[in-house]
């Protein structure tokens, strides 16, 4: 339902931002370079949001494994902005994989495939005709079947089926096959085999690239808590610290959680059950050196483990140095604190001894890799199709759990860009140059 069609010829709106993470940056420099007034609302005291990056001893934590698709979204609207992802593609020593708690060679390229000893020759065939047929085939025919379904009815080899959903972990940072549409998921590995950047000083690194091109535009008020968003005929009126404001339009770039206390009607109660996050439980560990310097990836193909040193291919440690990521995708209602163990008996198994080269380590049990997956049920759209919300007039909806066409940080970037090109467009404001590069067909 459309409900913000209205001419607003020759008037600069004032448009207000609830959450200075990637999203509603995005959508805030993409408002300012058109001629909107923007104040951006944050709770905490810096921007950033998922995207923060902790530094101790010389070593820069993001909040567990983060990598920025080359061929997605966000490095697209990076890109046309004049900022570059700054670090590099990783190129592993060693790939690996683990299957009954045994090292294999990951199968990533034709070598390792036909090299490795993960699967028969018979399985390699058929993970290979696969792999062929990513690039090849209109998975448009998938969107509607879940991950757990397709492979079922198309993979004959459990074990390939295995080491397909070990890819699938890998790109999505989820591990729901049940309910992931499986279009979506193979779409989303084709973006992965065009490679990903590790970033070097971490995710802030790009958070403060664009936020200094804010700088002069936008009107940020950090430790800001927003208590209630009402829509009306007048405007959208934003409640702040006990104060309410006036703006044209808010942009919600918040968790769903938030959304409903903020503006309880905006997300549908039949819509809430439907937003399913990919969770992980991650350990983040520093070290003076690598034990077992060939050992740089690895992921589990009977568990969802995922290991890589990231410091290897960015700047994230001090020379020398080691900056590893660890995680454990976890299901959709599996406990988290239980999954640290098996973390370091991992790590045990590829830096033996690493315990005397510790500088610093920290486990987080429970973090949300996106708000929502695309579904199956819904042809591979997520649970809301789109950031307007309906019965709201004037306000919009951006984050990973919105629309349809990309993952993670990726729908992100789409949805704030599409939020901000209707708001642009209904005030009849002149596109500038990058809106124009980076707007996506409407969701």
């Amino acid at each position: 339902m459309n409900n913000f069609t209205l001419n607003h010829s020759d008037k600069k709106p004032n448009i207000a931002i609830i959450g200075a993470g990637l999203g509603g940056l995005i959508a805030a420099h993409q408002l300012t370079t058109s001629g909107a007034k923007v104040t951006i609302f944050e709770k905490d005291h810096h921007a950033g949001g998922r995207a923060q990056t902790v530094s101790r001893d010389g070593f820069h934590l993001n909040l567990g494994p983060h990598a920025l698709y080359a061929g997605g979204e966000a490095n697209k609207f990076l890109k046309s902005i004049g900022v570059t992802a700054d670090g590099a593609i990783p190129q592993p020593k060693r790939s690996l994989a683990t299957f009954e708690k045994e090292l294999y060679d990951l199968p990533t390229t034709p070598a390792s495939i036909l090299g490795t000893k993960l699967m028969s020759v018979s399985e390699k065939f058929e993970f290979g005709q696969f792999m062929l047929s990513l690039e090849t085939h209109d998975w448009n025919s998938a969107m509607s079947l879940s991950l757990e379904k397709y492979l079922e009815t198309k993979i004959k080899s459990e074990h390939v089926r295995a080491v397909i959903k070990s890819f699938a972990r890998l790109t999505t940072y989820g591990n729901n096959p049940t309910k992931i549409s499986a279009g979506a998921v193979f779409e989303q590995i084709k973006i992965g085999l065009q490679g990903v950047y590790y970033l070097n000083d971490g995710w802030a690194s790009i958070v403060s690239a664009i936020q200094t091109k804010l700088a002069r535009d936008v009107e940020f008020r950090f430790e800001s808590k927003v208590e209630s968003i009402e829509s009306t005929d007048d405007g959208v009126f934003v409640t702040v610290n006990g104060i309410k404001q006036q703006f044209d339009n808010a942009i919600l770039a918040v968790p769903p959680k938030v959304i409903q206390k903020l503006a309880p009607s905006a997300i549908p109660s039949e819509l809430v059950p439907k937003i399913i996050p990919s969770r992980a439980a991650c350990l983040d560990v520093c070290l003076k050196k690598l034990t077992e310097p060939e050992n740089e990836f690895a992921i589990g193909i009977d568990e969802p483990l995922y290991y890589s040193v990231h410091s290897t291919a960015a700047k994230l440690a001090p020379s020398g140095g080691a900056m590893i990521h660890l995680a454990y995708y976890l299901g959709e209602e599996e406990a988290t604190h239980k999954h640290e163990t098996r973390l370091l008996q991992l790590l045990d198994q590829l830096q033996p001894g690493w315990q005397n080269e510790l500088v610093f380590k920290r486990f987080l049990p429970n973090m949300n890799a996106s708000f929502g997956i695309p579904l199956a049920e819904t042809n591979g759209s997520y649970a809301i199709p789109s950031p307007e919300v309906p019965h709201m007039k004037g306000v919009f909806i951006v984050g990973d759990y919105i629309g349809k066409g990309a993952m993670l940080v990726d729908q992100s970037a789409k949805n704030a860009i599409a939020a901000a090109r209707q708001i642009v467009d209904a005030y009849n404001l002149e596109n500038s140059s990058e809106l124009q590069l980076t707007a996506t067909p409407s969701l």
